[in-house]
């Protein structure tokens, strides 16, 4: 499925909520990703955009209910429409784990998973190989442009 390109809202609310301390990351920080994301694919939405960054017991809750996989995972989004768009959750223990077996950063992996959510909000699919290799590339020419902005 192709992405919806439409044009940028600067106003978009993005909330970001967190379980716990463990996260480590400032709000702030996550809400310039997001937008960075939104502003470049000049994506425009009504409603707010939530996203959480959630442990793996919570994230493995989710994919049990919502996708029938009892194991946890690193970013689930959901499409609400209404006053919340959409909410991601972004699991901040599976992005340290993974930040240690890609040999980056934990800003840089969370800012990947940031992406990928809002990247499947705005109706990207990444089950079928083609589709997960747009993402992918989509991905890297975001986390480039963070570094270009010096958010990573």
């Amino acid at each position: 499925m192709k992405g919806i390109r439409r044009r940028s809202r600067i106003s978009q609310r993005i909330d970001v909520d967190s379980d716990g301390d463990d996260a480590d990351i400032p709000p702030k920080w996550i809400r310039r990703i997001a937008r960075t994301v939104l502003k470049g694919e000049r994506w425009e939405a009504e409603g707010r955009i939530q996203i959480v960054l959630a442990d793996d017991a919570t994230l493995q809750q989710l994919n049990l209910r919502y996708l029938n996989r009892d194991r946890p995972t690193d970013v689930i989004a959901f499409n609400l429409g209404d006053e919340v768009f959409g909410e991601i959750y972004v699991g901040y223990q599976r992005a340290r784990e993974q930040a240690v077996d890609y040999g980056v950063t934990y800003n840089e992996e969370l800012a990947k998973l940031v992406t990928h959510g809002i990247l499947h909000l705005m109706g990207y699919d990444d089950f079928q190989d083609d589709a997960g290799k747009k993402m992918d590339e989509i991905e890297q020419h975001y986390l480039n442009v963070f570094k270009s902005k010096h958010l990573l």
